[in-house]
């Protein structure tokens, strides 16, 4: 009987969820969202992506050439400026352009997007100004765009998004990276309790592993290069080139778990901005919701164990297998629910890009479809390794069929 009605409760926890989560707020033509960081990534799709749903889009970009190659992509809605988040003269002139779109309306949604993830690596190898350099723009200049911005916030009731990480939750990496994404959650908490008088939302999102810049490869690769090259030679004798090996294969295998599916991210950030009811926190990809998450409840021992005597990335991969198996054969696990109209949007957004012909679409697709069956049997021959031959060599067969 206490099974039945805990399966009750959970069920309509569950249906009362849904129903907040699809309860929308309207007239989105004459709300205002300012987005930083839009020159790629998340970023310039979100911008995008409000725009083509009707928002009066404010993208600020760190380069003329990806505020130019933003508008060429939108329609005639959006507008661009340049920012440099970690200048307060720039802050201050991109606040008092934005002032002169919105007027007496204020501005709705404010996105804290940009940032950076290099320097990086194991925090002996680094500087105070490494650090600095991480923080100034993940952090601080998130914290300054903000503050300059909540008068305009505060004008139309609206809302605040600022983009952490699951590494926000649980630190697994050295560099100024995680302590900025910690301090995003702290600042955006505080900011959330204290503006709830005002009737301000504040909303965190919490990504998992995404081909964006910040993960890039070569930039990632460079990046530890250079911190080695410039280490004293008792530091290097101590830690061994077998050592940096080793982050360079750490870094490869996270490069086969990156989700190239950004929208997972940007739906949770639409819904942030568009629902009535917008959630604290959002995580977006597997990684996030099956293990840095889950992870950070438990008993930090418990962690610690499977960060520094796991091979961590083998659960990465083992994650990411399950995902693409499930994608592959029609189970869409992560299928955003938070947006009923989501193929409209995307057919809008392709309109309105003014993509390639029906014929070079038809090409690109089956050049994906031949670069997920690879990347699957890469993922698959990876992860199962402590497997018999025999059971591999049947396993791998069988992928290849497909």
């Amino acid at each position: 009987m206490y099974l039945y009605l805990a399966a009750l409760l959970v069920g309509l926890y569950l249906l009362f969820q849904w129903h907040r989560d699809k309860q929308r707020i309207s007239n989105l033509t004459e709300k205002y969202v300012f987005i930083t960081g839009c020159c790629s990534g998340f970023g310039n799709l979100l911008a995008r992506q409000l725009d083509a749903r009707g928002f009066r889009v404010l993208a600020a970009c760190f380069t003329p050439e990806g505020a130019k190659k933003l508008k060429e992509n939108a329609s005639e809605r959006l507008q661009t400026t340049i920012l440099d988040v970690c200048s307060t003269e720039s802050v201050a002139r991109a606040t008092e352009w934005v002032k002169s779109q919105v007027g007496d309306k204020g501005l709705w949604g404010l996105v804290n997007n940009a940032g950076i993830g290099v320097p990086y690596g194991p925090n002996e190898w680094l500087t105070k100004e490494d650090f600095k350099k991480i923080m100034d723009v993940n952090f601080l200049g998130l914290v300054d765009v903000t503050i300059h911005m909540i008068p305009l916030l505060r004008k139309a009731s609206g809302r605040v998004v600022n983009v952490s990480s699951m590494m926000g939750r649980l630190a697994t990496i050295g560099g100024g990276y995680c302590p900025s994404k910690f301090a995003v959650e702290g600042f955006s908490d505080s900011l959330r309790r204290e503006s709830a008088s005002f009737g301000l939302k504040v909303s965190i999102i919490e990504p998992s592993f995404f081909k964006t810049a910040i993960l890039d490869e070569k930039t990632l690769f460079n990046n530890l290069k250079s911190l080695w090259e410039r280490l004293p030679d008792e530091t290097k004798r101590v830690y061994g080139e077998s050592y940096l090996e080793e982050i360079f294969k750490q870094i490869s295998y996270i490069q086969t778990t990156c989700n190239t599916n950004l929208s997972l991210v940007t739906d949770c950030m639409e819904h942030a901005l568009t629902a009535i009811h917008p959630r604290t926190r959002y995580s977006a990809g597997g990684e996030a919701k099956f293990l840095y998450i889950p992870l950070s409840y438990l008993p930090t021992w418990v962690a610690d164990l499977l960060v520094i005597y796991c091979e961590i990335t083998q659960l990465l991969i083992g994650i990411h297998l399950a995902l693409k198996v499930s994608t592959f054969f029609g189970i869409s696990t992560f299928k955003s629910s938070q947006q009923p109209d989501e193929v409209l949007v995307r057919s809008r957004i392709r309109a309105e890009n003014k993509m390639a012909t029906e014929g070079k679409s038809k090409k690109k697709e089956q050049q994906e479809d031949s670069v997920t069956i690879k990347t699957l049997q890469n993922s698959l021959k990876i992860a199962i390794q402590p497997l018999e031959s025999s059971v591999l060599e049947k396993i791998t067969t069988k992928i290849e069929t497909l």
